[in-house]
This record gives structure tokens, sequence and C-alpha cells, in this order.
């Protein structure tokens, strides 16, 4: 997000992926996720009570194919990204398993990963003035093992 945040404001710094890129998850978009809460808060309370749901879409992205496809929407090329160390704690893959959702609730995802991606974008050109100001925290100072700052 980082990348479209500077693409919008015209300031071309390299995408930042930790590690090589290879931590994958299951992406589920803003609206599909209100969907699901909005089900289960009219589902039969005897229906789900005691249940965890996974909500999601059952497949998973890599960060790293995911920079591809931010590049790839502002025309730029694979100049601009850049790794660095792995996060500390970094979980490789994150799926849902959506089965319980879907039979329970009947929910499943609607909205695509890159339809999504390209909402998201959309929804960034064309409210700027919500998040212009928050530019500023884009870099947080974290501690990592050896006691030192690094910037994420």
């Amino acid at each position: 997000m980082v990348l479209l945040l500077q693409s919008l404001l015209g300031i071309m710094e390299p995408l930042t992926i930790h590690g090589d890129g290879a931590a994958a998850r299951d992406w589920l978009f803003i609206e599909d996720t209100a969907e699901a809460v909005d089900m289960a808060i009219h589902s039969p309370i005897d229906k789900i009570r005691g249940e965890a749901l996974n909500i999601g879409t059952g497949k998973n992205t890599s960060v790293l194919d995911i920079a591809r496809m931010v590049i790839e929407i502002f025309g730029l090329n694979e100049e601009y990204m850049t790794f660095m160390d792995s996060r500390f704690g970094q979980v490789q893959n994150h799926i849902s398993s959506t089965e319980k959702a879907e039979r329970l609730l009947g929910f499943r995802a609607k909205v695509s990963f890159i339809e999504g991606l390209l909402k998201t974008v959309k929804w960034y050109k064309d409210n700027r003035h919500y998040w212009e100001k928050q530019i500023t925290m884009r870099k947080v100072p974290v501690k990592n093992k050896a006691g030192e700052i690094i910037w994420y």
C-alpha cells in the first residue's frame, strides 16, 4: 500500500518487501468481510453459538505476487521493489478454511483478489483527503532482536 500512496502523491520510492516476499495471506475484500459479519449477526444464535468461523477466500496470495500486481497497475517495473530482512516472528502462510462459514452462514467471498485491489486503488485515488495527512506514518520504528531500531 505504501507504493500506492507514494504513487498517488507523485513520490516514487521503492516498494519494500520483507524477506523474499514468499509469505502468503488469505486476503478478503472489505465488502465481503462486512457481508460475512452481517450474515453472522443475523444468523439464528442456535446455529452458530460456540462456533469459530474462518472468514476468508480459501486462497492465498504472496506478498511478492501482490507487489508485482501493484507495480503492473502503476506501469512500473521491478526496479521499484526493494527487499529487507523478514519481520521477526513472520508466519509464512495464512489461509482460511472456509467450509464451515459456507455451511453455517452460506458465506462465500465474491470479490476476487485483483478486483479488490483495483477497487482499493480507485478508492485511494478518489479519497486522497482521507489518507494524505497520514502519509508521515508510513514507516514505524521497531526494535529487532539485537536491540537495533529498524523502520518498517
